[in-house]
């Protein structure tokens, strides 16, 4: 699973590239969050990077159609434990 980088990854996939350099992520993160973006992902049928072809965004529609959808879910998220 990519924390980061889908777009790079995505872009290498593209050039042909057949190895990516990988590390694992040293920060303790929202693993319920990111449970719940894989399963979004899933539904879509988004399964690895290649999946993405035809449906890179332009910022402002990535903003409104991702990033806003990923706030709600992490005030939903705060709101379930209890922290707001």
């Amino acid at each position: 699973m990519l924390t980061d980088g889908h777009t790079r990854a995505f872009a290498l996939y593209r050039s042909g590239a057949r190895e990516v350099r990988v590390i694992d992520e040293p920060d303790a993160l929202d693993w319920a969050a990111y449970r719940v973006c894989v399963d979004w992902c899933l539904d879509e049928g988004i399964e690895w990077v290649g999946d993405l072809a035809g449906r890179m965004l332009p910022p402002r529609e990535f903003e409104q159609l991702w990033l806003l959808r990923c706030r709600r879910m992490q005030e939903e998220l705060a709101r379930l434990r209890g922290e707001g």
